[in-house]
């Protein structure tokens, strides 16, 4: 998109607060084309969530001068400047004027998702001050549309997304998302391998309780025969014959037999194995 055309397009204003509504006024002033979108039904729609409260500034500090010069022709007249408004007056007597007198300029009821570059994105960078924006908002049937703009002013405020209340502007423990738990994890740390494992019951339920599953396969047990020569034949270890039907010979505990019959001869392991076997009676 050329310069010629991207001059022709409006800045868009995100909210139609005090300040969304002051800039829409200078930009007018400017010859420029505001466009504002509201997320609310109406102008200054945060204020008038707390309207029963008194501001402490007076009419005098709470308006803007190129917005007054802007009402000015309808006949509009700035209340008393040392009287103090409560946010309704506020609301009513400055902001939805100035709202009303600005029409088709405002969408109410529409939700910005996202603002960028248009063509741009974090692999295509090149150029991309020279680009309009490209504003995704959503509106409040639920239909999502974009608009193409030459500048975005954000004076969307804080009333809806307020500042966290821990350090460093961070939330604290107890205001950060908490990891959910299913309902059959354990309420524990994690059991020891030996440890049987208690998991918490199923909270109840009326649909039919499933079939039970079929019983474990029995693990066999470690055998109690040695499927080959118990000792090397060819150290003082042994003769290297097998013991009666492959089993360990008699008095020689079969775990002993099955330590030598593990461990090649000659290596270290085999030293290391003998003098274990020293160790433990052999």
């Amino acid at each position: 998109m050329n310069a010629p055309d991207t001059d022709q397009l409006p800045v868009v204003v995100i909210g139609a607060g005090p300040i969304g509504l002051a800039a829409a006024a200078h930009l007018i002033e400017r010859g420029l084309e505001p466009l504002i979108l509201e997320a609310g039904p109406s102008a200054g729609t945060a204020v008038r969530d707390w309207a029963h409260v008194r501001l402490f500034s007076p009419w005098a500090e709470v308006t803007d001068p190129a917005a007054e010069k802007l009402l000015a022709p309808t006949g509009w007249v700035r209340p008393d400047a040392a009287t103090y408004p409560t946010g309704g007056d506020w609301a009513e007597r400055y902001l939805q004027p100035l709202a009303d007198l600005l029409g088709d300029k405002i969408r109410y009821g529409t939700t910005v998702t996202g603002v960028a570059r248009a063509g741009r994105d974090r692999i295509v960078d090149s150029g991309r001050d020279e680009q309009p924006f490209t504003v995704h908002l959503q509106t409040a049937d639920g239909s999502e549309e974009r608009i193409t703009a030459r500048a975005v002013i954000d004076a969307s405020g804080t009333w809806s997304t307020p500042s966290p209340l821990g350090a460093n502007g961070l939330p604290t423990s107890a205001r950060r998302p908490q990891p959910t738990t299913s309902p059959t994890a354990s309420p524990t740390s994690t059991p020891r391998p030996c440890e049987p494992v208690t998991r918490a019951s199923a909270p109840p339920s009326s649909a039919p309780a499933p079939p039970p599953s079929p019983p474990s396969p029995t693990l066999p047990t470690w055998p109690r025969t040695v499927k080959g020569p118990t000792r090397c034949g060819s150290c003082d270890a042994g003769s290297g014959e097998p013991g009666p039907s492959g089993s360990a010979p008699s008095g020689s505990p079969w775990w002993r037999d099955q330590l030598w019959f593990a461990v090649p001869h000659g290596s270290r392991r085999e030293k290391f194995a003998r003098a274990g076997g020293a160790a433990l009676g052999r």
